[in-house]
């Protein structure tokens, strides 16, 4: 593997994503069949497919979201079947769907969040002006692409 001008090669990068036949069916559908996928620190891939194709519930599986069938996988060294935990602590997915909540506002939403992963209440609030600066009255349906986005970011 060569990428851009750092000449990174297989031999000295970094594993960063493993899956050997990762499959998923629903019933007699089957969504992946066997991916096998490489991508090493650094790289940047991308799924590339029509719909259908299998591309989100690749990415599920590989975010811990949604179990595959078969095959294995790790993210950063970890299994994503045995160790989801451990997986989802050093990831960060922004997907096209918001995760936010339409009806709150950008701090609501963030204190949510927090509160999920078990975050300080306290400090949440306080290192909320630095995160997501005002406006924060605005609920997510006024919030502009971008504003959406590094809300979701955020999360």
């Amino acid at each position: 593997m060569v990428t851009g001008r750092g000449q990174v090669t297989t031999e000295t990068a970094t594993l960063a994503i493993e899956a050997t036949g990762l499959s998923r069916a629903f019933g007699d559908l089957v969504a992946v069949d066997a991916v096998d996928l490489n991508a090493y620190q650094g790289e940047l891939i991308a799924l590339l497919g029509p719909n259908g194709a299998g591309k989100t519930t690749s990415i599920r599986m590989l975010c811990c979201l949604l179990r595959p069938t078969a095959g294995t996988a790790t993210v950063g060294g970890h299994d994503i079947v045995r160790d989801p935990t451990a997986v989802k602590e050093i990831i960060a997915v922004s997907p096209q769907e918001t995760a936010i909540a339409e009806h709150l506002d950008a701090w609501e939403n963030l204190r949510l969040m927090a509160r999920l992963h078990g975050l300080d209440e306290h400090e949440t609030i306080d290192r909320l002006p630095a995160v997501f600066p005002p406006p924060r009255d605005t609920v997510r349906s006024g919030y502009s692409f971008p504003r959406c986005r590094r809300a979701d970011c955020i999360d």
